[in-house]
């Protein structure tokens, strides 16, 4: 979640402000850098309009209504039907994920049932110690895999972030 800061206005209201993003802090931190006065720079960035979003800036908006009176319904239309894409994405992806995971499951109790009924058969035939191993190693691949599944499901984000994968 953003951070936000109270600030008066000059009324001596408090409003919330959202604190700026990581790239708006660079923007603002290459801003004072320049090499002009305190009061050009606190001008630029009093001016600086910071917005972003599935739906152009709303004085853009009102560019591409100024050009087509239709343009401005168009992009908001559009705009709404590529969040119902994103999200019919998402929803079939989860599913797919929850097939895969039952899949895995089913694969999973029928190697450990083979590699229990093996082991049975190598005990009742004298070789106590493979029976045994194999046995062990049944339990060691059923423990570890519902373990690891366990984490992966349990791990609520479906989709990772360039931030994510970029810091890895």
């Amino acid at each position: 979640m953003a951070e936000q800061d109270k600030k008066q206005n000059s009324d001596g209201k408090n409003e919330v402000m959202n604190s700026p993003s990581r790239h708006d802090q660079e923007i603002i931190d290459d801003i004072n850098k320049l090499d002009i006065s305190k009061d050009e720079k606190q001008d630029i960035i009093a001016t600086m309009e910071m917005y972003s979003g599935p739906i152009p800036h709303p004085k853009i908006l009102a560019g591409y209504q100024a050009l087509d009176p239709n343009a401005a319904k168009k992009i908001i239309d559009n705009g709404i039907e590529e969040s119902k894409h994103r999200r019919e994405l998402e929803s079939k992806g989860q599913k797919h994920r929850g097939r895969l995971s039952w899949a895995a499951l089913i694969f999973l109790f029928i190697f450990m049932i083979v590699f229990i009924l093996c082991s049975f058969v190598l005990i009742l035939k004298g070789h106590k110690i493979s029976g045994t191993i194999f046995v062990g190693t049944a339990f060691i691949v059923f423990a570890s895999t519902m373990y690891e599944g366990i984490l992966q499901l349990s791990d609520n984000n479906d989709r990772k972030s360039n931030e994510d994968n970029t810091s890895k």
